[in-house]
């Protein structure tokens, strides 16, 4: 890393120390409210603060992330990770967020097992799924298959879906394209650069086929050997 590059980590990791305690100590005292106590106006507008409060982590947490590979502060620690499991536990905390969210919720695990970087991988899969219940109408799905050399997992959503001329732009930094700009997208446009990103550091194939209004598919596939 060059010192330029080193000097920009440090910065960024001195920013994210710094803002998150602050952050947590916001969403911590938010969740003290007595909520039953407040009149229909009062609930509504501590739940914009709430909802306000939390699309502030994310893009924290997005930027200081994105910070983090860009600056080559990643590195992969491949280890035996069992994607049953790994997505046994994912599917369990996102039907939590689709009862939320009102949303329909599948999950289809399969037993078997890579090497890869757990954490990195578990990220990847964080960030479609947050993606697919941002977007959905009423649906997300996350499902896995097992073939003789490879795995492939497919998230899977019925929302606004992606234009084709934004299609070779989706994974880079901060693009936002036609059909987020005119939904309800209160993200920086970092999401998807950093699971392509984390992909190409555990060197994971990322597909995506979308049809406008109808939804979009993220595959990606991990080879076994």
């Amino acid at each position: 890393m060059y010192k330029k590059d080193k000097q920009c980590a440090l910065f960024f990791a001195q920013v994210g120390h710094d803002l998150r305690q602050p952050l947590q100590a916001l969403m911590i005292y938010l969740d003290l409210f007595d909520t039953n106590s407040f009149s229909p106006k009062q609930k509504v507008l501590w739940q914009k603060i709430v909802k306000s409060a939390g699309s502030l982590k994310m893009m924290l947490t997005n930027v200081l992330d994105f910070s983090k590979v860009e600056f080559g502060g990643v590195k992969a620690c491949k280890h035996h990770v069992n994607i049953g499991v790994l997505l046994s536990d994912l599917g369990q905390e996102y039907t939590t967020v689709a009862e939320v969210k009102n949303l329909d919720f599948e999950y289809f695990v399969c037993n078997c097992s890579v090497q890869t970087d757990n954490i990195l991988l578990e990220r990847i899969l964080r960030n479609l799924l947050s993606n697919a219940f941002k977007f959905a109408k009423n649906k997300v799905s996350i499902v896995c298959h097992e073939y003789t050399d490879k795995i492939i997992i497919s998230v899977t959503d019925d929302g606004i879906g992606i234009h084709k001329d934004d299609m070779p732009h989706i994974f880079e930094e901060f693009y936002q394209g036609k059909n987020l700009q005119v939904s309800n997208n209160d993200g920086a446009g970092l999401g998807l650069a950093i699971v392509k990103k984390i992909a190409d550091i555990l060197n994971i194939k990322i597909k995506v086929s979308s049809t406008v209004n109808e939804g979009s598919v993220f595959t990606i596939t991990l080879q076994k050997k």
